[in-house]
């Protein structure tokens, strides 16, 4: 069978494409991190304040970042102290500048994503210039927090499993495995997404032993990648972490009164905002009679501290099984909904935000659908990244900042053959993407 039955690989864009993208994505990026202020870099997550600290301490020898609550995971604050070695003194400038860049490279990504998934450059320039404006894209871009490099990292990772399906090529898989291991020590919540890569890989390649030989090895790449930290953490904490220890905070976190105070009666505003200032840990609203409870077990060790949140959030459920119900239904609500969370942001904010997000979502999901039922193999992957953000939501909790940063990108891509379609039939699509300009891309 020829393997361009399955997947055809559209002609290759000229340098100058992909440099009109970068030059795009930089200039946008540059004027919203200018109008944001270009040293806001903690305001927007406290997380930061961590992560930043944590580079402190590699810089010393010690890469125990133990968050008291979880392990956290590395690459971040390794990125963060490489960027103190080399740049010294003007550390922050030069960070601010690398997540401009990667985030700009994401761009050229994304175009060359679309390119391989639907084969017409229109609907990639669409996708491409769609993702340079999104603002959910660009709100973290100049914060020291996770979310760019995770993003930049799943992005990139993704192209080159879509075109390991394509080619078949060893150094196509060997790149999307080494990418994704950066990805999940970046973040561990994708860590969901890699139970689904062997169905990927195995309905893709043609060979059963190649099938074998692609999944043992993109597992064997990502596998080796834990082993530094993994070891580290071994010695001094006596517990394996892949990435992050998070599992059972994060489970009791979304299983409890804590959980179902924050997502189906959270506090005003006012006094949220004051919470998140001073660290949720010491929130007494969420933990309430569960105080004592949650102080216990941050005395714990590691090595037994997750299990007991595991333990207490599976409690919860079995005592509270239709308060369980209730807060799993706003947990699925949530994450289906476009924008932020209503009862955690302003009106205003919130109203912005689901006016913008609210087309791209109804595409985006109205694109996958179509994709998937033309052509399900090809088209896997996204279906496998929207049921890692449902088990996360349901089974953790619901946090739209990751479900932004993990599958609105291809929710863009999506939507955008959707646009592309709607406006080939009004004829529109040469006053939106001059005839020109498409030309130069074949």
């Amino acid at each position: 069978m020829n393997k361009n039955l399955i997947f055809k690989s559209p002609s290759t864009p000229t340098i100058k494409v992909y440099l009109y993208i970068f030059v795009y994505f930089m200039f946008v990026r540059l004027i919203y991190v200018f109008f944001q202020g270009f040293f806001n870099n903690y305001a927007l997550l406290m997380d930061s304040v961590g992560l930043v600290h944590f580079a402190d301490q590699a810089l010393l020898g010690d890469f125990n970042f133990d968050w008291g609550r979880f392990i956290a995971s590395p690459l971040m604050s390794l990125f963060i102290a490489g960027h103190k070695l080399i740049f010294g003194s003007y550390w922050n400038v030069m960070l601010i500048t690398s997540q401009l860049i990667l985030s700009s490279v994401s761009g050229i990504y994304i175009y060359k994503i679309t390119r391989l998934l639907f084969e017409k450059q229109e609907i990639a320039m669409i996708a491409t210039i769609i993702y340079g404006l999104f603002p959910m894209t660009l709100y973290w871009v100049h914060t020291f927090s996770q979310e760019t490099l995770f993003q930049s990292l799943l992005i990139f990772s993704i192209y080159h499993l879509i075109q390991y399906c394509s080619n078949e090529k060893l150094t196509s898989l060997i790149y999307s495995a080494f990418l994704f291991a950066l990805c999940f020590l970046t973040k561990s919540h994708i860590l969901i997404f890699s139970l689904f890569i062997p169905a990927i890989l195995f309905l893709n390649i043609r060979s059963n032993k190649k099938r074998i030989f692609s999944i043992l090895g993109f597992t064997f790449i990502c596998v080796i990648s834990t082993l530094p930290y993994g070891l580290y953490h071994l010695k001094y904490n006596q517990t394996y972490v892949l990435s992050s220890n998070g599992y059972g905070y994060q489970f009791y976190f979304g299983n409890s009164w804590p959980g179902y105070r924050n997502i189906v009666e959270p506090l005003p505003l006012d006094t949220i905002f004051q919470h998140y200032k001073n660290g949720i840990d010491n929130a007494p609203y969420y933990y309430g009679s569960e105080q004592a409870n949650i102080d216990s077990m941050f005395q714990l060790p590691q090595q037994t501290k997750q299990y007991a949140f595991l333990k207490s959030g599976l409690n919860w459920i079995i005592a509270h099984p239709w308060l369980s119900l209730k807060l799993k239904c706003f947990d699925l609500f949530y994450f289906l909904i476009p924008g932020v969370n209503p009862k955690l942001y302003t009106f205003w904010n919130w109203f912005i935000s689901f006016i913008i997000s609210f087309p791209i979502y109804i595409f985006g999901y109205w694109g996958m659908w179509l994709a998937l039922k033309k052509d399900y193999k090809k088209h896997l992957f996204v279906l496998a990244l929207f049921l890692t953000m449902i088990l996360f939501s349901e089974v953790w909790y619901v946090q739209n900042r990751f479900r932004t940063i993990t599958i609105e990108p291809f929710y863009i891509i999506y939507a955008s053959s959707i646009i592309y379609r709607e406006l080939s039939k009004m004829r529109y699509l040469n006053f939106i993407i001059p005839e020109n300009l498409l030309q130069n891309n074949s």
